[in-house]
């Protein structure tokens, strides 16, 4: 069975780039990123929006647990480089 979901991460500074992001989601073990899109905020030039399509990694550990937190309204965190760190919710589609 092929578990995929949209994320948001909704305020992201606009200097990191795609490869980065991907990358840092793909090393956590959250799962494949299949799609990727960049909105840039209106009223702010230095933030972005990332909406992206992720083939969920069933083997990690924490699966179910990120999955429900998720589904639940809640967001999940992804330390990238402490104290960074990105709040990760299911986006509104």
């Amino acid at each position: 069975m092929v578990l995929e979901s949209t994320l948001c991460i909704p305020k992201l500074d606009k200097t990191y780039k795609e490869m980065f992001v991907t990358k840092c989601i793909e090393q956590s073990k959250l799962g494949y990123v299949k799609r990727y899109t960049e909105i840039p905020w209106k009223y702010d030039e230095t933030n972005k929006r990332v909406i992206f399509r992720i083939h969920w990694n069933q083997s990690n550990p924490y699966f179910a647990q990120n999955l429900e937190r998720l589904n639940s309204g809640e967001n999940i965190k992804l330390v990238f480089g402490y104290p960074q760190m990105w709040h990760i919710y299911l986006a509104k589609n």
